[in-house]
């Protein structure tokens, strides 16, 4: 009985022990109220091969737990973004990731790893989501004339203004607007007769494109009835709109058959078809009324342009000498006040040098007069002229009224004189 009673004792013991164990499990891998709500949306709907979109999704967390863990993005299975995530409780946020889209069927999905519940003062802990994984399901269609109507829905894909089904029974391309490639629409072809799969339908060697914006006639090889083909025309230099380009009266065909140039009058050339320049040109045998007409009026507007242009030309041509007179002119005048500056300084230098040498000269004939009268009484006179200097005549007249003195004693006697002066009132002085 005691070895029984032992038995279901331990068992008891086993029993609580395993409940417990297994509750304890059942909590530690609680699954949470948590995860992706309202699935996947786009940033464009609809979108098309080649637009690059943002692939929006959310997160919601209802558990009484924040939560943090990454969040990942797939395209058909790889993934082609992953970023963190934190989201607080009851609180709901958006994730996002850039994608250049691309044409065919693709399974978009989103996905969150290592989710943990963050509590206060305790280290975050893994747990599970309900919602942890999102995937739908896309048909990416391509827009190929960019209208924003996939090709699926779209009867002319292409934008060339013929139907997809009109396009396969002519042969053209519904997927390219300019089959040919010479830059007119299949369907603008379609209208003015040329062929969309030819890209020189008149074969001149000048695209239809090129045809249509110089002016020409993309379904006649030789628009102007000249004889020269477009290309050659264009090639050569002279004008496919103008079926006698230098305006010789000769048209550029028989020109060139003729080895005349077609770019240059050909005046007095023997194998010029040329007639004596009038002021209207004769009818062209060549060509048609039509185009001696066209030919007629374009000369006309030709020789008027040209007379404008030599008056335009005069004009500046004038405008630039008048312009360089005008420079000479102020550079001359320069000159000519610089010249005349310099001329009214050296006239002033020889009137100031003339002055003074007339005031020189005066005094010196005074002189000279002087010494002729004294000549005539004193012969020593002529002596004292052929030896004095002639210049500084005051002082030279000074020098010799002195030697005059002393050649005739003269100056010894106003000596005596002064002495004798001297002794008289020397001698009334002691008198008194």
């Amino acid at each position: 009985m005691c070895q029984k009673g032992g038995w279901l004792k331990y068992f008891f013991i086993f029993f609580v022990q395993f409940f417990l164990l297994i509750t304890t499990a059942q909590a530690t891998n609680e699954t949470l109220n948590a995860g992706f709500v309202n699935g996947i949306w786009y940033s464009r709907d609809p979108f098309f091969a080649g637009d690059e979109i943002r692939i929006y999704t959310a997160i919601q967390n209802k558990s009484e737990f924040d939560l943090l863990g990454q969040i990942q993005f797939f395209v058909n299975g790889e993934n082609i973004s992953e970023s963190n995530f934190s989201v607080l409780s009851g609180r709901l946020i958006e994730a996002w990731t850039d994608w250049i889209a691309i044409s065919g069927d693709y399974n978009f999905g989103v996905k969150l790893i290592n989710v943990q519940k963050s509590e206060i003062g305790q280290e975050p802990e893994i747990i599970q989501i309900k919602y942890d994984t999102y995937n739908i399901i896309s048909n990416i269609d391509l827009d190929t004339d960019g209208d924003r109507i996939g090709n699926k829905d779209d009867e002319d894909d292409d934008g060339d203004g013929l139907t997809d089904i009109t396009e396969i029974e002519i042969g053209t391309d519904p997927l390219n607007a300019d089959t040919d490639g010479d830059g007119v629409l299949d369907g603008v072809e379609i209208d003015i007769g040329t062929d969309p799969l030819n890209a020189d339908t008149d074969g001149d060697g000048v695209l239809d494109g090129v045809e249509i914006d110089i002016g020409t006639d993309p379904l006649n090889a030789d628009t102007d009835g000249d004889g020269v083909l477009d290309g050659v025309e264009i090639d050569i230099g002279t004008d496919p709109l103008n079926p006698d380009t230098d305006g010789d009266g000769a048209v550029d065909g028989v020109e060139m058959e003729r080895g005349t140039d077609p770019l240059y009058p050909d005046l007095g050339n023997p194998n010029s078809l040329l007639l004596p320049p009038t002021d209207k040109a004769a009818p062209n045998p060549f060509l048609s009324e039509e185009k001696n007409k066209y030919l007629e009026k374009t000369n006309i507007d030709s020789k008027a342009q040209d007379k404008k242009s030599e008056k335009r030309k005069n004009q500046e041509t004038q405008e630039k000498i008048i312009k360089k007179i005008k420079e000479k002119s102020k550079d001359l005048g320069r000159f000519i006040k610089k010249q005349t500056q310099k001329i009214s300084k050296k006239l002033e230098e020889k009137r100031d040098k003339i002055k003074k040498n007339n005031a020189e000269d005066k005094d010196e004939i005074i002189f000279k007069e002087t010494l002729r009268k004294f000549e005539n009484e004193i012969p020593h006179a002529k002596i004292m002229q052929n030896n004095l200097p002639t210049k500084n005549s005051f002082y030279a007249w000074i020098l010799s009224l002195l030697i005059f003195l002393i050649n005739y004693h003269l100056l010894l006697l106003l000596l005596i004189l002064i002495i004798l002066r001297y002794l008289y009132k020397t001698f009334i002085s002691s008198k008194k």
